[in-house]
């Protein structure tokens, strides 16, 4: 059964990176690959770097079609937060975790992907945005 590597470079507001913790993914439900069940969790480590990496079962193709994934990012400190309705594609490179939740609902939060430079240009910072920093 094929899969796709994820990969993220998680960072606090201040730029600096997020320093150990973990990220879970949950599938739904139950789905079939070519007759095999899929299910279950996996889960990641996160480097003192704030980056890694997990493989994921792409389910955009599941036999059902219903299944989306749950990501949860819980840092060693700091506030978990979770990723819902994440759709994994078919890749043979690496897809960035940002790039699966641009449109994404993360808990009831908007989402705002941003550089380093605009996130530190905004005037005021949004409580109820989650403000995802990618590189320039």
């Amino acid at each position: 059964m094929d899969t796709t590597t994820i990969t993220f470079a998680l960072r606090m507001p201040g730029g600096g990176p997020v320093t150990g913790g973990k990220v879970t993914a949950v599938l739904s439900g139950y789905d079939l690959d070519d007759g095999i069940v899929v299910g279950g969790t996996v889960e990641a480590q996160i480097a003192a770097d704030g980056t890694g990496s997990m493989e994921l079962w792409p389910n955009v193709v599941g036999t059902l079609g219903t299944t989306s994934y749950k990501i949860t990012v819980a840092p060693s400190a700091g506030t978990k937060f979770d990723l819902t309705g994440v759709v994994v594609p078919v890749s043979d490179t690496p897809v960035m975790l940002q790039s699966l939740i641009q449109g994404g609902r993360v808990a009831d939060l908007t989402s705002a992907v941003l550089t380093q430079a605009q996130y530190n240009a905004l005037p005021v910072k949004d409580p109820q945005i989650l403000y995802l920093i990618v590189g320039a």
